[in-house]
């Protein structure tokens, strides 16, 4: 993707999952409509790229898993499309490891460069 600047000032990430993963919207069941906008989860910062959102292998929750993409240091916020009680980090097995501070529909978190964290949420 030609571009100015730097790779991070241009997108090159965002660029790329909106080529690689295009949004397919489906028809809402029972024939209602769709918000105008949605998102099950948004990140606070452009380098924290929110890479999964799926069921726990147990069955008791959501896990999330994002990242940090421009190798830096970053405080970034998730905010959630639905309500949640309780959240915990994870190791890549889904076991919780620690408990985090949920404040409304959302909660606050440190990445070290390049980090990859798995997030456990209960509802």
């Amino acid at each position: 993707m030609p571009h100015e600047g730097s790779w991070q000032e241009a997108g090159v990430v965002r660029q790329a999952a909106l080529l690689n993963q295009p949004v397919t919207v489906l028809p809402a069941s029972g024939g209602g409509r769709l918000p105008d906008e949605f998102s099950l989860v948004k990140s606070g910062c452009e380098n924290v790229v929110v890479e999964v959102v799926k069921q726990s292998y147990d069955g008791t929750g959501i896990i999330v898993r994002a990242y940090e993409s421009w190798g830096k240091r970053t405080k970034a916020s998730l905010s959630f499309g639905f309500s949640i009680k309780e959240a915990a980090l994870t190791d890549l097995e889904e076991r919780p490891e620690q408990e985090l501070s949920v404040k409304g529909r959302g909660l606050s978190l440190e990445w070290s460069p390049y980090e990859i964290k798995t997030i456990l949420l209960r509802r």
